[in-house]
């Protein structure tokens, strides 16, 4: 099977907390950018919910009907290590 995936060198730019490529906020604006130019209902929206007394961002990804149907679950959560960013969580 023949792909089209072309892997290439990616430089650290960003390492506070984890090295990344891009920044956290960048990350989301990115995909948001992406998910938006398709023909698909992906991401409904994004949504914290943590209350903050562990210091842990918390955040819930509830998904959009096209998701929901490949998935089989209305949403996803994640969590950045402790002591880490909101912006990353997200």
């Amino acid at each position: 099977m023949k792909s089209n995936i072309e892997i290439k060198d990616s430089f650290k730019k960003y390492s506070h907390d984890q090295d990344k490529t891009r920044r956290p906020e960048q990350t989301v604006s990115w995909v948001r950018e992406r998910l938006a130019r398709l023909d698909m209902n992906i991401l409904a929206r994004t949504v914290r919910i943590d209350t903050g007394r562990l210091d842990i961002p918390v955040y819930i990804s509830l998904c959009g009907e096209d998701a929901t149907r490949f998935t089989g679950t209305k949403n996803r959560w994640a969590r950045a290590p402790r002591l880490s960013s909101p912006k990353r969580a997200r």
